[in-house]
């Protein structure tokens, strides 16, 4: 009878007493849960309680009851996981949910009785509800870049079984999953949540891009979260040369007991175009930490076109001061000869290349100016 069997119950008063005014009739339907033991997988994780930014852990996986199963391991930030109240997946949960009542009853005392006046029609379908349930609480959302971990299906024997990951740069709690289920239709899952932490952790914030002649602070928020940090250097680098550094490259805090502080550098993008990265590193109480940041430094204003024509006769000759202009590295120039009339094709094919809103209509409408564009190409 697994997973549910639902027990029906009616009550009946006698018709004609007054001694009270409760229903002549009542029904009601009571579901209760079946589980088979052996439909049931009960994963185990045995783990470091502490974890540490840039180091490998290993994550040990077995079965309880020493039972074969196939598993996969997910290790993902808990602040992300959060952001949507995310469970730990349960196939035995879902695969064996309650089913609900299959059968249609229906009340007749209206038609027989006169003691009953109103009308009472019912399709009673209980069950599978219970992903509904709407959290009364959410964990706050991290900060912190997520961790996102994955590897498997893995196949368990007997014993158990160890694997090795490596922490990327974070610093908060992970969420380590485990979810199993093996060929006798048997499924389990189990979690852990463990704390990611070093003596000294260093965040820096950047908008989600730059743009050439900006200035701005980049603010690197320190965490020195034992007694042992009571100076930390704060150097900051960048690496292609397109962000200057003014103020000085390296700041420095004081902590008079483990707690957060805030350093700012001041930085002026240059005039090129590309990507940009910076390097930000913190020593302090014999630890060091790092951090490595990629941002693309675009130029927001729309593409210029600047057109020079003449006309020479047979034998002729013609020339034209040529200058650059805009953004170094983005211009370009064409020489187009022609014995008619330039069309300006290739230019007109071009704009509704790089035409700068990116619906889908216009993404997939490019395909044709792209066909178009390689033949005019050919023919020059």
């Amino acid at each position: 009878m697994s997973p549910t069997v639902y027990a029906h119950v009616s009550l009946l008063q006698p018709h004609g007493q007054s001694k009270n005014d409760l229903p002549i009739r009542m029904y009601g339907v009571l579901a209760v849960d079946v589980e088979d033991p052996k439909t049931l997988l009960k994963p185990t994780i045995k783990m470091a309680a502490e974890l540490k930014p840039e180091q490998e852990f290993t994550v040990e996986v077995s079965e309880e009851n020493g039972e074969d199963m196939a598993y996969t391991i997910a290790v993902v930030d808990e602040g992300l996981l959060g952001l949507t109240n995310f469970k730990t997946p349960d196939p035995h949960g879902a695969l064996y949910a309650r089913e609900a009542l299959g059968v249609k009853t229906w009340d007749l005392y209206d038609y027989v009785l006169g003691a009953y006046g109103g009308e009472l029609e019912r399709i009673l379908a209980v069950g599978g509800d219970g992903e509904i349930n709407v959290p009364t609480e959410r964990k706050n959302a991290n900060r912190f870049k997520p961790v996102v971990l994955h590897a498997g299906p893995f196949l368990l024997t007997s014993g158990k079984k160890k694997h090795t990951f490596k922490m990327p740069n974070y610093i908060g709690s992970v969420r380590v999953m485990v979810v199993a289920a093996n060929a006798d239709a048997a499924y389990g899952n189990t979690e852990k949540i463990v704390p990611v932490k070093k003596p000294l952790m260093a965040l820096a914030t950047l908008p989600r891009v730059l743009g050439p002649g900006e200035t701005l602070k980049l603010p690197v928020s320190i965490f020195a979260l034992e007694n042992k940090v009571k100076t930390v250097d704060v150097s900051l680098a960048e690496t292609t040369g397109m962000v200057n550094i003014s103020g000085g490259a390296t700041k420095s805090l004081s902590f008079a007991k483990p707690g957060e502080d805030m350093v700012y550098f001041d930085l002026k993008v240059g005039e090129k175009t590309g990507i940009a990265k910076f390097k930000i590193t913190a020593k302090g109480g014999g630890e060091t930490a790092t951090q490595d940041i990629e941002i693309d430094v675009r130029n927001p204003n729309p593409y210029i076109t600047k057109v020079s024509d003449g006309m020479m006769q047979g034998g002729g000759s013609w020339s034209q001061a040529y200058k650059a202009f805009g953004t170094p590295g983005t211009n370009t120039g064409i020489l187009e000869v022609s014995a008619i009339p330039p069309l300006k094709l290739g230019e007109r094919l071009k704009y509704l290349l790089q035409y700068p809103h990116g619906c889908i209509e216009q993404i997939t409408s490019g395909g044709l100016p792209a066909a178009l564009r390689g033949q005019a190409d050919q023919a020059h």
